[in-house]
């Protein structure tokens, strides 16, 4: 089983290399997005610096959304950000608990900042 310990302690030098990501992504709420950038995109960049930016889409609070929603009407199905927040930590601790990574919740709960070494 892969699970000896909860993970590896990462050395303090190595917590700049996280400011230099080389690739940055910026993903809305949609569950759709998140899904695509967790399960496929993430895994696919080996060896490279990583920052996303998990957003709360504008449409996402406004009432035509809400009206839909209400009504039944078929829309884009999008999640909340504690539903978002909920995703990435799955995913750290399940495939990435072992990486050099920080994790930041904006104190206004509308962003999400994920920058991990793969």
């Amino acid at each position: 089983m892969g699970q000896h310990g909860m993970g590896v302690i990462v050395h303090e030098g190595q917590g700049h290399l996280l400011n230099t990501a080389e690739r940055k992504f910026h993903i809305n709420n949609v569950l759709s997005h998140v899904e695509h950038f967790l399960g496929e995109e993430l895994p696919s960049f080996k060896g490279e610096t990583i920052k996303a930016e998990f957003v709360e889409d504008e449409y996402f609070n406004t009432w035509k959304y809400k009206i839909k929603k209400k009504l039944g009407r078929q829309t884009q199905p999008y999640l909340s950000m504690k539903e978002v927040n909920d995703l990435v930590l799955k995913e750290i601790l399940f495939r990435y608990r072992n990486h050099n990574y920080s994790f930041n919740v904006a104190t206004d709960l509308k962003s999400i900042t994920f920058c991990i070494q793969l």
